[in-house]
């Protein structure tokens, strides 16, 4: 019990220096299905159907939000689960097919092992649980780098049971960096409805519900109903049958043409470092990086209508293009990093094919930020 307390008290201390960053929300920047951006300070409504930034707009109407302040980039311990959100929190146990865990904000819960894909015992970087790290194996990986491949069995405080098929291998807790599971066949990329980033670095998906004022809830599938202070929102977006992220796609081609000796040239959902994707202070959860030279196409799901986008460099100066079916349909002419971000929309009505382009003399990133393609 005093060990769950102290980890509570860390982890609160811990959320209240990450969330004193909100005083900036009066900035904060609302992106429509009508492709205009609004700012304003951020009211989530109470009914839970609608996020007001420089007016109302439904849920149903929103394509992303971006809320300023700090923002975790690390945590302590925590877990992925199989559709990409992310909790930040004590991993108790893993013991009858059930993860017992404590969050600083929701308390000590569980959720099934089978919806989780990565548990992160020891401290590491959110990108490392990101739905572009996906597990190369299933196991535990250890801090020394080796593997133990198998299934995990059970966690407690002391070990890590992993079964490799012959036997229930235990090695110490404090020896695992993280345990991870294969992928579950059929698992998407994208789970419609409403994704919420926030400050702590946990990342929820789930339909929104009604709440207290100053609080958004989220009726999740495998976490239960959520309610978050809504000051601790830094980023809001949808994602559904009508509204896919380009980031969700998997290229049919991809060219690149190095200029020096660069072997990074795509990066998704993230920086080519493997930092937050941004342009211009604006930090984007979706998106593609795109290093000068980089070509990279897409298949169009059928009733594609339209790619929307904020485009800019992200270091260097570059050239973005967007093309359908080979043909150019979008310019962005030179643009320098530091410079504001463009928004565009470019029509795919009847296209089957989406290409995006990078041009620079140097060596320039370009950042196709909040990209989707919308029906």
């Amino acid at each position: 019990m005093h060990g769950l307390v102290l980890w509570r008290l860390r982890a609160v201390v811990l959320c209240t220096l990450v969330f004193s960053g909100a005083s900036a929300a009066d900035s904060a920047r609302m992106l429509t299905a009508s492709g205009a951006w609004t700012n304003g300070a951020p009211v989530f409504a109470s009914s839970g159907d609608s996020l007001d930034i420089g007016g109302p707009v439904l849920f149903t109407q929103l394509l992303a939000a971006s809320i300023p302040g700090d923002a975790a980039e690390r945590l302590e311990q925590g877990f992925a689960l199989q559709q990409g959100d992310v909790l930040c929190a004590q991993v108790k146990s893993v013991q009858n097919g059930q993860v017992a865990y404590v969050s600083a904000l929701f308390g000590a819960r569980t959720c099934p092992l089978t919806a989780v894909r990565v548990l992160a015992l020891q401290p590491c970087a959110l990108v490392a649980l990101g739905l572009s790290a996906t597990p190369a194996f299933s196991g535990a990986l250890l801090k020394n780098g080796d593997r133990v491949v198998g299934q995990v069995t059970f966690i407690n405080d002391a070990s890590v049971g992993i079964n490799n098929g012959k036997r229930v291998v235990q090695v110490p807790r404090a020896r695992v960096l993280m345990v991870q599971q294969a992928v579950v066949a059929g698992t998407s990329s994208t789970t419609p409805g409403l994704q919420l980033r926030l400050a702590n670095g946990d990342r929820l998906t789930g339909s929104p519900a009604a709440g207290a004022a100053g609080m958004v809830a989220l009726s999740t599938a495998a976490l239960g109903t959520l309610t978050v202070p809504t000051g601790l929102v830094r980023a809001a977006w949808r994602e559904d049958a009508t509204l896919l992220p380009v980031s969700t796609l998997t290229p049919v081609a991809t060219a690149f043409t190095p200029r020096f000796d660069e072997t990074t040239a795509l990066g998704v959902d993230r920086a080519l470092d493997g930092g937050w994707l941004e342009l211009a202070g604006q930090r984007y959860e979706r998106g593609l990086a795109l290093r000068a030279g980089m070509r990279v196409d897409y298949d169009l799901p059928a009733g594609s209508e339209t790619f929307l986008a904020e485009v800019g460099a992200a270091s260097g100066t570059i050239t973005l293009r967007v093309l359908a079916d080979g043909k150019q349909l979008y310019d962005s002419g030179e643009r320098a990093a530091g410079a504001p971000p463009a928004t565009i929309s470019v029509a795919l009505a009847g296209a089957r094919r989406l290409t995006l382009q990078t041009l620079s003399a140097g060596n320039g990133v370009g950042v196709f930020g909040w990209a989707f393609i919308a029906k």
